[in-house]
This record gives C-alpha cells, sequence and structure tokens, in this order.
C-alpha cells in the first residue's frame, strides 16, 4: 500500500499512540510498575521512557536506511527461519493479549458508568466494532493518533493540575504493603521490564511508520516528542494518583475526573476509550496482516478469521483488567530483552559495515 508522507507531530503522536492503551491512560499500569515505588518509582519512569524514546530512535533510522518495513524482516529477518519464526509468534501472542487487556479495560470503564450487564454487552458491541474496522484494514490509525493524542496530553495535565491544587503534591518516599506481584518486585526491574514489553509490543507500528517520514531526521524528532508526550502524560497521572489515593480503582484517572466534574469524567472517559480502541485496533491489524500472508487469501476466510478472533479476545477478557496487567505485561517484558539486544546489534552491525 502507499502511503503518504506526515507530519513530524503525527508522527510523535503515533509513536506515543504505540505505547498508550487502557491500562498506561487509566494509571493502572503506571501505578503498578512506578507508583507503587514512591520517589523511586517516579525516577524509573522517567529513566523507562527516555531510553524508550531512544530505541524508536534507533529501530525507526535503521528501518529507513536498509528499507525493512516488514516485521518479519525488520529485526530477526537475517537470522535462522525457526529463530525468526519464533519472534513473530511471540510478537503475536503478545498482540493477541493487548487486544484481550483493551476489551477488558473498555468493560471496566463502562461498569464504572452503568450496571455490570451493561458493561457486558457494550463490551461485546467494543470487539465488533474493531473486528469491523480490521476487515477494512490500517487507513486512517495515524489520524486517529494525531486527533487523540494531544487532547489526551492536554486532559491529563489539567485533571492533574487542579488535583493538585486541590490536595496538594503528594510524593511518597517509599509505599509499604503494596509490592505483592513477584513479577514486579523491584524499581529497576519493573523500569526495564516496562521498557521492554512496550517496545516489543510496538515494533508492528514502528517499522511501517518509519516509511511514511520523510527522512531519518525527522524520524529522531518524532520520536522524541512521541517520548515527551508519554512523559508528560505519565507525570500527570501519577501526581493525581498520589494526591488522591486512587491506586486500588482499576481505572484511577477515571475516578478523579469523576471527582472534579461529571463533564470532565466523561470527556476523558471518551479519551480512554479511544486509546483502547486504537490499541486493540493496531495491534489486531498486525495479527490479520500476519494470518492474511500466510494463511488465507478469500474475503469469506478473513471474515471468519476476524470473527473468530474477535470472540476469542472478548472470551479472554473477562478474566479481569487489573489481573491481566499485572501479569501478562512483565511476563513479555522478560521476553522483550532479547528484541532490545537484537535491534541495537542491528544498528551497530550497520554503522561498523556501512550495510
Amino acid at each position: 500500500m502507499q502511503m503518504n508522507k506526515i507530519s513530524t507531530v503525527s508522527i510523535a503522536a503515533t509513536v506515543a499512540g504505540a505505547f498508550i492503551g487502557a491500562g498506561f491512560v487509566s494509571g493502572q499500569e503506571l501505578w503498578q510498575f512506578f507508583g507503587a515505588f514512591g520517589k523511586t518509582g517516579v525516577f524509573m519512569m522517567l529513566l523507562s521512557l527516555s531510553i524508550l524514546g531512544s530505541l524508536c530512535v534507533i529501530f525507526t533510522r535503521y528501518c529507513k536506511s536498509t528499507k525493512l518495513f516488514y516485521l518479519d524482516s525488520a529485526i530477526f529477518g537475517d537470522s535462522p527461519k525457526w529463530m525468526n519464526g519464533v519472534f513473530c509468534a511471540l510478537e503475536m501472542t503478545i498482540y493477541f493479549f493487548l487486544c484481550v487487556i483493551m476489551t477488558s479495560g473498555f468493560t471496566a470503564l463502562i461498569d464504572s458508568f452503568a450496571s455490570k450487564t451493561v458493561a457486558n454487552a457494550l463490551g461485546l458491541s467494543f470487539v465488533v466494532l474493531v473486528g469491523v474496522a480490521l476487515f477494512f484494514g490500517l487507513q486512517g490509525l495515524v489520524r486517529l493518533f494525531s486527533l487523540f493524542i494531544p487532547l489526551l496530553v492536554v486532559a491529563t495535565v489539567v485533571i492533574s493540575a487542579v488535583t493538585l491544587i486541590r490536595n496538594g503534591i503528594v510524593i511518597p518516599s517509599e509505599i509499604e504493603n503494596v509490592k505483592e506481584n513477584v513479577l514486579l518486585s523491584n524499581p529497576l526491574l519493573s523500569c526495564f521490564l516496562s521498557l521492554s514489553y512496550n517496545f516489543f509490543g510496538s515494533v508492528g507500528i514502528l517499522a511501517p511508520l518509519s516509511e511514511k517520514a520523510n527522512s531519518k531526521k525527522q524520524l529522531t524528532a518524532g520520536a522524541f516528542l512521541g517520548a515527551l508526550f508519554l512523559v508528560i502524560i505519565a507525570i500527570s497521572i501519577l501526581l493525581a494518583i498520589f494526591s488522591t489515593g486512587t491506586e486500588n480503582e482499576a481505572l484511577p484517572m477515571l475516578e478523579i475526573s469523576k471527582q472534579i466534574s461529571p463533564v470532565l469524567a466523561v470527556i476523558y472517559a471518551f479519551l480512554l476509550s479511544s486509546a483502547m480502541f486504537s490499541c486493540s485496533f493496531s495491534s489486531g491489524v498486525c495479527i490479520v496482516l500476519f494470518a492474511e500472508k500466510r494463511f488465507f487469501r478469500s474475503r469469506r476466510k478473513k471474515i471468519i478469521f476476524i470473527s473468530l478472533y474477535m470472540l476469542v479476545v472478548y472470551l479472554v477478557s473477562t478474566v479481569g483488567f487489573t489481573g491481566l496487567i499485572s501479569t501478562v505485561y512483565p511476563i513479555f517484558g522478560y521476553v522483550g530483552f532479547i528484541l532490545i539486544f537484537k535491534v541495537i546489534y542491528n544498528a551497530i552491525h550497520r554503522r561498523k559495515h556501512n550495510v
């Protein structure tokens, strides 16, 4: 598919959007990985996002230089076939679980406004809508990110500012009796696990994104601006959670916005839903394209595959939002370290041998 060139801001919004989903925007993911460690966690969060921005620069510039814009060639394309196969299988698995977590997060969001029955019904409607979008493909994803990421930055800053004016700035040195998850038992470990699984789950978007850019310099500027968007959102969310003590809520930022204004709560719920939909959509596209390329060609088989895929996504999503974040993300974080090492190796090898 021929892709038009895009602006630096659009690249930045898409980079940020690649990492933003229900866990990040709601505050649940940020709390479990960083907030629960207090001041140390805040520092580790900044470190993690800084390195993440740098990895985005390295990877997208490598893709642009080599003209490798596909998931199965940009990282392990020069490796043995079995290794590339394992990598692709793991990527498809994390994309599946991202769709699951977004669906679970959307159901939890509706549950905070309405009954459980209504939440489950609308959760099913959510997967149907994602399925329809998947059939028609990836067009418009960058525009969607370009629209809601700036709005999300503004909304989180406003909510955090109002909350801090009311309650004051509170950043505890440490928080006792909150780290029960053995996968996230240390702030430094959480820092690199968050970095690893986020990058692991984003390469399917970053590779084709590099093709849209006008130059490698634009990719560098866009990646760092995208990382800045993430920092602003993350700091605003954590400060608001610290100030209100809403860390035990499934969707802390939504509860905080409700305390400020019903209108603001509806606006944030809409932005949260947009983040969930975009993450589920972009993750699902990678799976559908991968399956379509290897297993089927006809429209009928594509419809059947998407229908079954979204049904399984919905059923698995009933496990629960918080539990999924605290288990799935850390596991893929450990696996993602291999990916990061390979991306850095590829970049160094290309520079050293000038290939």
